[in-house]
């Protein structure tokens, strides 16, 4: 079922997702085809650095950061773009 889900995902919104794009995960159960594909699609998965230092396919991922890595190279930048922005206060 998963597999099937990820599939769905993938061929209904990956087309024409932009860039800078995250899937959230806590478990290592990603396979290293749906890391690729995801890739090819410009997703990153996101997940614990526990995680992914001890699953070789997610550490050889270019697409596979930690949480710590999005929070501080992600999302801070935004937020501090959406609040000079006006977007949030």
């Amino acid at each position: 079922m998963r597999r099937v889900r990820e599939a769905t995902f993938l061929t209904q919104f990956g087309k024409r997702m932009p860039s800078g794009n995250e899937i959230a995960t806590i478990d290592a159960k990603q396979s290293s085809h749906s890391i690729k594909e995801m890739a090819g699609h410009r997703i990153y998965l996101v997940g614990p650095a526990s995680i992914i230092q001890n699953t070789p396919r997610y550490q050889s991922a270019g697409n596979v950061i930690s949480f710590r890595t999005f929070l501080d190279n992600y999302l801070d930048p935004a937020m501090r773009r959406w609040r000079q922005a006006g977007i949030i206060s």
